[in-house]
């Protein structure tokens, strides 16, 4: 992936391998965000959660396990278009990297690192637009409960049209909610928290893509190329890219949910003043031990699942 870049007829089959592996990762990690982002959303008013085993029992017991996976119908859509996006995007910048140093479009060798980690703030940066509004809705579905203040009522019945109980509210799906964004805050509503994304994504994709590019060249003869890999080096070089993505820049990830889900308009500042005023440190990184449980095994099925459709139908 990173040796060299697919000639231009492969954008296509790039964009349906990045999306077959985008979706595969998501319908496995689903759960894990789901806890992560109710989390990451707690603030000290409202303090449901004391522990990730205790997110976990309460929502399936008030849910049941379909909600672990409240909000899916978004964020996989949202899976297939990232991923392929980003594959893609990764490519054409590396490209546009080597042409800017007035190399040939085809690398002689291995890709320089610098090179790499360039392509990969470059990709996980363009990235980011698509992401924040996916991202919006995602946890603005997923810290929904019976309980939630983002429900909606429903209509009044003629038994007890004063009566509002929290049993009687209904969550909105994705197509209400995304109309009660654009209702509230209009079109630039669903770019909240794009600061973060995009300093996530920049610095993040230069990470994982770094990180599994590196691995992958410890783990087989020196001067050799990437098909002397296994895919074993495969899954732990995906595994490891996906620790060092979900550590490094877990607090802008912290910091995006906590405005994404917020009813009041905060700004990024404010988020990061009011985390660490509340927590300290530890703040930012809420949710980071049920992430990096789901980011290991998620992130090796994503790069596992594209270099092996790669390797046989390219």
């Amino acid at each position: 992936m990173a040796d060299g870049t697919p000639a231009p007829q492969s954008a296509l089959k790039q964009i349906a391998f990045g999306s077959v592996s985008g979706v595969v990762g998501k319908l496995f990690e689903y759960p894990f965000d789901t806890v992560k982002v109710r989390l990451q959303s707690q603030t000290a008013q409202s303090q449901q959660y004391t522990s990730t085993l205790d997110c976990f029992r309460r929502t399936v017991k008030s849910d049941g396990y379909r909600g672990l996976y409240r909000g899916l119908s978004a964020p996989l859509w949202g899976a297939m278009v990232e991923n392929a996006m980003l594959f893609v995007a990764f490519a054409k910048a590396q490209e546009l990297v080597r042409t800017v140093r007035g190399q040939d479009a085809a690398p002689v060798g291995e890709t320089r690192v610098v090179d790499i980690m360039l392509a990969g703030s470059m990709s996980g940066a363009a990235t980011s637009f698509v992401l924040t509004p996916v991202e919006l809705v995602k946890c603005r579905l997923q810290v929904q409960t019976s309980q939630s203040p983002m429900a909606l009522p429903k209509a009044a019945t003629a038994t007890g049209s004063r009566r509002m109980h929290t049993a009687a509210m209904q969550q909105p799906g994705v197509f209400a909610l995304i109309s009660q964004i654009h209702k509230t805050d209009g079109l630039r509503g669903f770019w909240r928290g794009q600061v973060s994304t995009l300093c996530r994504e920049s610095g993040g994709s230069l990470c994982w893509f770094s990180i599994y590019e590196l691995m992958l060249r410890s783990l087989r003869p020196s001067g050799t190329t990437k098909q002397m890999n296994s895919q074993t080096d495969m899954l732990m070089s995906g595994a490891a890219a996906g620790v060092g993505y979900n550590t490094l820049f877990f607090p802008f990830d912290t910091i995006k949910s906590r405005m994404q889900t917020s009813q009041a308009r905060t700004s990024f500042a404010d988020v990061v003043k009011e985390v660490y005023a509340r927590n300290g440190m530890r703040g930012y990184f809420k949710g980071w031990g049920v992430t990096v449980c789901r980011a290991a095994p998620s992130n090796a099925l994503i790069f596992w699942v594209y270099e092996t459709l790669c390797k046989h139908y390219m």
